[in-house]
Parts: C-alpha cells; sequence; structure tokens
C-alpha cells in the first residue's frame, strides 16, 4: 500500500514541510516506518519536528493529461507524545494532499 508521511518541521527550520511517498504492508508498518523518519529528523534536533502525518490514499488513482493524480488524506497524527487519530475529536483539523506524477517526476499540491 501506498503512504504519504507529511512532516511540519518548526518554525526556525528552512524547509517548513514536507511530503514522502513511502510503501507499507499496513497502517502498522506505516507507523514503523514514520517512527524511524522521527529518529532521523529529530536526531540532532528533539524538537525539529513539530508534528508528522500518516495519510493513506483515497479512491483510484485519475488520468490527467501527461500525468496521473493521486488523493491522500491524514488518518494518524504525531506530536511529541505519540501517536492519536486525525479527528476533531484529537483537536487537528483535516488535512488532504494531492500526489501528482508521470515516469519521470512526483510532486505533491
Amino acid at each position: 500500500m501506498k503512504f504519504v508521511i507529511y512532516t511540519d518541521y518548526r518554525a526556525n527550520k528552512k524547509t517548513p514541510y514536507e511530503y514522502e511517498l513511502i510503501e507499507a504492508a499496513d497502517l502498522l508498518e506505516a507507523i514503523y516506518k514514520a517512527d524511524e523518519l522521527w529518529k532521523v529528523k529529530t536526531e540532532d534536533d528533539e524538537k525539529a519536528v513539530y508534528l508528522m502525518r500518516i495519510m493513506q490514499k483515497e479512491g483510484k488513482t485519475e488520468r490527467k493529461e501527461g500525468y496521473r493524480e493521486e488523493k491522500y488524506r491524514a488518518v494518524l497524527c504525531r506530536r511529541s507524545f505519540g501517536w492519536h487519530l486525525n479527528d476533531m475529536k484529537n483537536s487537528e483539523s483535516e488535512h488532504t494532499t494531492t500526489r501528482c506524477f508521470n515516469k519521470d517526476i512526483s510532486w505533491f499540491e
């Protein structure tokens, strides 16, 4: 399965956020891979990452003129204290993104 890891960095970082596509067998493996990314990104500065979201693919891949699109929606969120559902009950707003790609390049909108 495809997942996207959204990383929101603290205000003092040059890059405010980034999206990374990962392959995982299921959501549990996606959590493991996201935790590994968290460790790497906070190795030099434990407060470098503000939050991280695991985003799951929604629907089918759509063909556009010259590229394809995949929609992703956040299902889990992690702040410094651990993973929780990305929903209003946990004071998290909805977060979606679109991955656009062709044979040569991939980008997020």
